[in-house]
C-alpha cells in the first residue's frame, strides 16, 4: 500500500505535499518507473516553490499518468487552484476526495492534507459562477473558450473540463452552467442557424442570466439562365430577369423561367434554413408547327379565296348576249 512519507509545507498560502508517496519496501529494488515518477514530483514541488504553477502541474500530471495517488491528485488540485482554473480544482479536489478514503473508511493520507482539500473545497465553491442558461434551440453547440461543456450534476454543466475541442449540442434548452470567474468566450452554433459569440465577464460568486437564441437564417435561392434577359418566377411572382438572387425561409419553391419564343423552365426546389439552391435554366427555342404562324394563316386565306375565284370563273354559265336588232330591212347574220 502507498502511504505519504512527506508533510505538507505551506507556501504564500497554498498548502502542497512536498515529498512523494512511497513504497513501504522503498529501501530496495525500485523500478524505472517508480524513480521516473519520483523524480517527477520532486521536480513539480520545486517549481511550486518558486510560483512556477503551469510547470509544476504539468510535472504532477506527469506523475499521475505513471503512477496515480491522492497525495499527486491534491497536488495538481492546488496548482489548478493557483492558476485560476477554479472547475477544474474543484474537480480534482472531489476526485482526491474519493481517492483519500482507505478501505475502512478512515482517510488515507495525513489529515492535514485532508482539511486543506476541504477549506479549498468551500473557497472555490464562493468563487464559482452560476449561469442560468436558456439555450434555443436546444441542440445548438456550445463551446466556452474552445472547449465543450461537461455534466455535471443533473441539470447542471461545467465549463473548463474537457478537452479541448468544438463546440458539443447542450441537449437542454434550460440548465444551470458553472464557470470560473473571470473573462470568457462563449459560442453557439447550429447548422441553419446565426452563430452566437458572447465575450462576458464575471466577478467571482456571481449568479447571473445567460440568453441564447440563435436565428433561422434564411435560404438563398440562385437562378441563372443560358438565355440573357430570360423572366423568373417564384411561386407565380416575377422577381426579376435571370441571374437573380433571392432569400426566402426553408420551404419548397415553384420555379418558372420564361423567354418569349423558348419553351419555359419550369422546376420545384426543396431549400432548408440557411442552405444555398443553385439553378440554371437552359431554355431552347420553341418549335412551332407551321399552321401556328401568322404568315402561313395569311397565305392560307390568299389561297382560300383565289381558289373561290376559279371555282366560281369555271363553272358560271357563259352569258347571253341580248337580242340582235335587224335595223329598217329587218335583216340579221347568224353563224352556226
Amino acid at each position: 500500500m502507498l502511504v505519504v512519507a512527506g508533510l505538507v509545507q505551506r507556501e504564500s498560502g497554498r498548502a502542497l505535499a512536498q515529498e512523494a508517496p512511497s513504497d513501504s519496501a522503498q529501501d530496495a529494488g525500485e523500478n524505472p518507473t517508480t524513480v521516473q515518477a519520483r523524480e517527477l514530483f520532486a521536480k513539480g514541488a520545486a517549481l511550486s516553490r518558486r510560483m512556477q504553477w503551469a510547470e509544476a502541474l504539468d510535472a504532477f500530471e506527469q506523475v499521475a499518468r505513471i503512477r496515480s495517488h491522492p497525495v499527486v491528485t491534491f497536488n495538481i488540485a492546488v496548482c489548478e487552484r493557483a492558476l485560476g482554473r477554479y472547475t477544474r480544482a474543484r474537480h480534482t479536489l472531489a476526485e482526491f476526495s474519493l481517492a483519500a478514503t482507505g478501505p475502512n473508511g478512515a482517510p488515507d493520507v495525513p489529515a492535514a492534507i485532508v482539511e486543506d482539500a476541504r477549506n479549498y473545497a468551500r473557497e472555490i465553491d464562493g468563487l464559482l459562477v452560476h449561469l442560468h442558461v436558456t439555450l434555443r434551440p436546444r441542440d445548438a453547440r456550445v463551446a466556452i473558450d474552445g472547449r465543450p461543456l461537461a455534466v455535471g450534476a443533473p441539470g447542471v454543466l461545467v465549463a473548463g473540463l474537457a478537452a479541448p475541442g468544438a463546440g458539443e449540442p447542450a441537449a437542454q434548452d434550460d440548465f444551470e452552467l458553472i464557470v470560473d470567474p473571470g473573462a470568457h468566450i462563449i459560442r453557439a452554433s447550429r447548422d441553419g442557424h446565426g452563430d452566437i459569440v458572447l465575450n462576458p465577464s464575471y466577478p467571482p460568486g456571481v449568479h447571473a442570466a445567460l440568453d441564447m437564441q440563435l436565428e433561422t437564417l434564411p435560404a438563398e435561392i440562385r437562378v441563372e439562365s443560358t438565355v440573357p434577359g430570360a423572366i423568373v418566377l417564384l411561386d407565380g411572382r416575377d422577381i426579376g430577369v435571370a441571374p437573380v438572387v433571392v432569400n426566402r425561409p426553408a420551404g419548397v419553391y415553384r420555379v418558372e423561367v420564361q423567354k418569349k419564343d423558348h419553351v419555359t423552365y419550369a422546376t420545384s426546389v426543396t431549400v432548408d434554413a440557411g442552405e444555398h439552391a443553385n439553378l440554371t435554366a437552359r431554355l431552347t427555342p420553341e418549335t412551332r408547327p407551321l399552321t401556328s404562324r401568322w404568315w402561313f394563316w395569311s397565305g392560307a386565306a390568299a389561297v382560300v379565296v383565289g381558289g373561290i375565284v376559279a371555282t366560281y370563273v369555271l363553272t358560271r354559265p357563259t352569258p347571253q348576249p341580248p337580242a340582235y336588232q335587224g335595223g329598217s330591212s329587218g335583216w340579221v347574220v347568224s353563224t352556226p
